[in-house]
């Protein structure tokens, strides 16, 4: 006859500084009070904290705060989630076990209420609201806000704006459930390539700058400088290099950027110690 083993349940609620459970073996995850994010969503969302698993009540923490931040991103910023609820469990031969149940209070959803651009010149504000990732009225996300001055920080540096800054100012009205945001910008001024040399006197510099998609006394353009040494590395002229290999010299009184390459040819050195690309012919034949 198979005997009945005891079973004792107890919780333990993991505030701040309160005693944690001992470690054990994972026996199930719950939420309760989630309505605007299913249960399924939630618990995809704990990579480690899963039946199955031990149990780690820091882990489980910092999975906690994933969550609410997960919440933040949709518009729920006053989410909260936890402390989890503990149940430890002795299991059969000794071992031990948890059941965790998570509360959530959602919150209300926050909307994007007024949304202003102060001090840009060079890009007329219209232009920057058009490329807004979020309309009034549509869920407030702080993470889209962040996305959308990167990709003005990379369309003013198009322009060799590459001093540009941008702070966002955010006003959470309760009332209203509306976030206000004003994007104060700092445009900076234009910079254009000055000198473009080579640390190698192995290496041509009139070749490579027949190479490059900027130009001394051109516009500076950091992208175009990225987009150049893919293709210089795809035409195998030179040996593989990367960004780091480029020293970026700024010169802000002039408002110029000196590039030093420091690349190695791929063949053997020529006559007087330059390197021919591959596939042209020695002078002279």
């Amino acid at each position: 006859m198979t005997a009945i083993l005891p079973v004792i349940w107890f919780c333990v609620a993991l505030g701040a500084g309160g005693q944690a459970a001992q470690r054990g073996i994972i026996l199930s995850v719950a939420f309760f009070g989630n309505e605007n994010m299913d249960e399924a969503t939630l618990l995809h969302a704990m990579r480690v904290t899963q039946e199955g698993n031990w149990y780690s009540p820091e882990v489980l923490r910092f999975e906690l705060q994933e969550i609410e931040r997960l919440y933040q991103e949709k518009g729920f910023l006053k989410a909260r989630v936890g402390p989890p609820e503990v149940s430890e469990r002795r299991l059969e031969g000794g071992r031990q076990g948890v059941a965790i149940r998570i509360p959530v209070a959602e919150g209300p959803l926050f909307r994007l209420g007024r949304l202003a651009i102060r001090g840009a010149e060079v890009l007329a504000p219209a232009t920057l609201l058009q490329m807004a990732p979020i309309e009034p009225g549509g869920p407030y996300s702080r993470p889209l806000m962040m996305e959308w001055i990167e990709r003005l920080r990379s369309s003013y540096h198009e322009l060799g704006r590459i001093r540009f800054e941008a702070r966002l100012h955010e006003e959470a009205r309760e009332a209203e459930r509306t976030v206000d945001c004003t994007l104060e910008v700092s445009e900076g001024a234009e910079y254009r390539v000055g000198r473009i040399s080579v640390a190698d006197n192995a290496v041509d510099p009139a070749e490579l700058r027949r190479l490059l998609l900027v130009g001394e006394g051109g516009v500076y353009n950091p992208e175009m400088l990225l987009t150049s040494i893919q293709y210089i590395n795809m035409s195998k002229r030179y040996r593989p290099f990367g960004p780091s290999d480029v020293e970026v010299r700024v010169d802000d009184s002039a408002r110029t950027v000196d590039l030093v390459f420091h690349l190695r040819p791929q063949g053997k050195p020529g006559p007087g110690g330059r390197t021919k690309p591959p596939g042209r012919a020695p002078e002279g034949s």
